[in-house]
């Protein structure tokens, strides 16, 4: 009961408290299992919403590495054979892979000996190289003087750190010694030595900064290798068969067998790759699952739920301000008022500050045992009074409190007898036996009132069952506390021999 982390058992679990908050608008009857069915049916296809959607990315890099492909070799055929495969591009290609094959088959090999194509396409991949060889080794470059930076910069760090620095000066000898009068140089001097503190700091500090900067160019100037050396690698796959072919053409003087592997390979990679092993169409999965989503939240929309909710929500909050009232909350808490979110079972004191605006302080930070035993209290009769009122509520209106008064009396009860004075324990309060007596006689006499109103306005009596050490208490409104006594345990026990 008195309890700051969770309003209700193993509510620290997310999955437990998800459950509750979902299941609480089927115990109330906002909502049937036909609704609890298609909320589980919306999440599940939210969740393979978000699946296709994060392989968006995957499948367009897939692409690009597809059409590179197609590309370096349909260069590669235009290189050996001296004109154009196809008129088709990669993303016809991409696009259309089987009529793509289809017509590539049907395609016979020319090789057109005039051609300067060849001596075009090698050229121009040497010169792509060179181009990547060179970025690759200013960033080498670059990546070694940050690396010396950094390690200079760290060095002197660890020198100004190793300097002797003075915590205080002592003034004593600001006096002459001879002639008594009065000397400025040591108040000056320890002026110096202020100033050279406050740098000495500001330059730790700048060493430090620059260290951070160094780290963050050279994670910059590593994923600009890492891009340059595979741009590299796909340019050395291009130039590879046509440097092969030019070492071929000086022995057998044939450029057509060479034309055709280029063309057998753009069959291949068509069919192994794009035909045999298909990308999923995420784009086409994401329009699918987005559709299924908004059908699901159409068909929820149909049973007002926000709406019986709020309506729901606001009725607690209207019974936890009445029942706030007849509880001993700290003085700091009696100008508020306690809220609950039934969508998220978040329950706060809700307190009034400068310029009209309201500040929230939740069950972890109000501080006593007696503020988090009575919130708990209201949301409880609250939610029990809605149980009563509601007639198609699944939830019977039973509440059972194990020794609410603890807060108070703390310690071991092994008497025959209830002795308020002797389970006060150590606790510390500046309040007497007899008004924490007072107090808790008030909270049961609030718990009869309770169950009396709620009947006289829903018909319905709950059922409040407490086990406790508190005893012969004296009860506000004409209430005997004999009357709701059902069985003293302190000699026999819970089951008598």
């Amino acid at each position: 009961m008195a309890n700051r982390h969770a309003v209700f058992y193993r509510f620290e679990e997310k999955r437990k408290r998800d459950q509750a908050i979902d299941q609480f608008k089927i115990f109330m009857d906002i909502v049937g299992e036909d609704y609890f069915d298609l909320a589980k049916l919306r999440t599940e296809a939210l969740y393979e919403l978000k699946r296709a959607e994060a392989q968006i990315p995957k499948q367009e890099k897939i692409k690009d590495e597809y059409l590179t492909e197609f590309a370096t070799f349909l260069k590669e055929y235009e290189a050996l054979a001296g004109m154009p495969l196809t008129e088709l591009t990669p993303e016809d290609i991409w696009m259309k892979p089987k009529p793509a094959l289809e017509r590539l088959t049907g395609i016979s090999v020319r090789v057109d000996g005039l051609s300067n194509a060849f001596d075009t396409r090698r050229a121009e991949l040497r010169e792509q190289k060179a181009g990547l060889i060179s970025k690759i080794q200013k960033a080498l470059n670059t990546r070694y003087l940050l690396k010396v930076s950094t390690e200079q910069a760290s060095g002197f760090a660890e020198s100004l750190t190793a300097l002797p620095i003075p915590t205080a000066t002592n003034l004593d000898h600001a006096v002459c010694p001879v002639c008594a009068s009065q000397s400025d140089v040591a108040e000056e001097e320890a002026n110096k030595l202020s100033a050279a503190i406050h740098w000495l700091n500001g330059e730790l500090k700048v060493s430090t900064y620059a260290r951070e900067g160094f780290g963050e160019e050279r994670r910059a100037i590593d994923n600009d290798l890492k891009k340059y050396r595979k741009e590299l690698a796909v340019v050395e796959t291009a130039l590879k068969p046509l440097d092969d072919e030019a070492d071929r053409l000086d022995k057998s003087k044939s450029a057509d067998a060479s034309a055709q592997k280029a063309k057998l390979k753009l069959e291949l990679a068509i069919e192994r790759r794009r035909i045999a092993n298909p990308p999923s169409e995420a784009k086409g999965m994401v329009e699918f699952w987005q559709k299924e989503v908004e059908r699901f939240d159409g068909q929820m929309a149909q049973y007002d739920v926000e709406s019986k909710l709020w309506a729901l929500q606001n009725d607690i909050n209207k019974k936890m301000k009445v029942l706030g009232k007849s509880f001993d909350f700290e003085d700091s808490y009696k100008s508020g008022s306690l809220k609950f979110d039934v969508e998220t079972f978040d329950l706060w004191h809700e307190r009034p500050i400068e310029g009209g605006r309201v500040k929230k302080v939740f069950l972890r930070s109000m501080g006593s045992g007696a503020n988090w035993l009575y919130s708990h209290l209201t949301l409880f009769l609250a939610l029990h009074y809605q149980f009563a009122a509601h007639p198609k509520c699944k939830v019977p209106p039973i509440l059972f409190l194990d020794q609410p008064t603890q807060v108070y009396f703390p310690s071991n009860d092994d008497a025959e007898e209830f002795e308020a004075g002797e389970l006060r324990g150590d606790r510390k309060t500046t309040k007497t036996v007899d008004e924490d007596v007072s107090t808790v006689s008030k909270m049961f006499s609030s718990l009869a009132r309770f169950c009396d109103v709620t009947q006289q306005q829903t018909g319905v009596m709950p059922q409040i069952i407490v086990c406790d050490h508190a005893d012969h208490l004296p009860l506000q409104d004409n209430y005997l506390f004999e009357s709701f006594v059902r069985r003293r345990w302190r000699t026999s026990g819970l089951i008598a021999e």
